[in-house]
């Protein structure tokens, strides 16, 4: 059968590496944190759906990546490997003038089964999770999903799954990220991950927003404060 297949309107995810060495100060950081916040610290949260995944800095009154002095040259490359995202993958305008900035950060560590819901990021442009801590085979990766599934729920039909479908068919994608990776996505991208991979606790993990300092789309524009500002 002569025919030919075109790929329309793809979604990007991007996977920027720390250097190992330095690693290895955001794992003591982290665990430093998990150490002396504790239940009652205004800091320390429980995750409203599933209550064996914490959260530390999860306020809209806090930041992770600004509230802890140590993590500055961090959050630097944090900001300059969304900048990069933006501009050269996703094509955003953005001057050298304009500062890309972490609209909001924090802390992730999950216990034994825990999960995280489907899910987006509102008020900003860029997300992302740098994983300090995700073993293979014991932790979960995350998955991102398809919207929209059965637009027409009245006119459906059976599909093959035993394969998982193709890239065509699938509604979930998963990724397996190292310790040391950033994942870099637009926030419109639904995502989470299922409780049922995480055979041990310790999964950890530092989410992220971005935006540019001055939003600008050319014809009105705006400026945000910094977090601290």
């Amino acid at each position: 059968m002569d025919f030919e297949l075109f790929e329309l309107f793809p979604k990007v995810v991007a996977i920027y590496k720390y250097d190992q060495e330095k690693h290895q100060n955001i794992i003591d950081i982290s665990n430093n944190i998990v150490k002396n916040i504790k239940s009652g610290n205004k800091e320390y949260s429980k995750n409203a759906v599933d209550n064996s995944l914490t959260h530390y800095y999860n306020q809209s009154t806090s930041s992770l990546l600004y509230e802890c002095k140590e993590l500055e040259d961090f959050r630097k490359w944090c900001c300059d490997s969304a900048r990069h995202f933006m501009t050269e993958v996703l094509d955003y305008t953005v001057e050298d003038d304009n500062s890309v900035i972490v609209t909001d950060s924090w802390l992730n560590v999950c216990g034994e089964r825990s999960h995280q819901i489907k899910h987006n990021h509102h008020n900003c442009l860029i997300s992302g999770t740098y994983y300090v801590n995700r073993q293979e085979w014991v932790h979960a990766g995350i998955e991102f999903y398809k919207p929209n599934i059965e637009l027409h729920p009245m006119l459906a039909h059976t599909r093959t799954w035993d394969d998982n479908s193709n890239k065509y068919t699938r509604y979930i994608e998963t990724l397996y990220p190292s310790s040391g990776d950033l994942l870099l996505w637009s926030s419109e991208m639904l995502h989470g991950y299922n409780g049922m991979t995480n055979f041990w606790e310790g999964r950890t993990s530092i989410s992220m927003n971005f935006l540019p300092k001055t939003i600008d789309n050319g014809k009105y524009s705006f400026t945000i404060k910094e977090y601290g500002e």
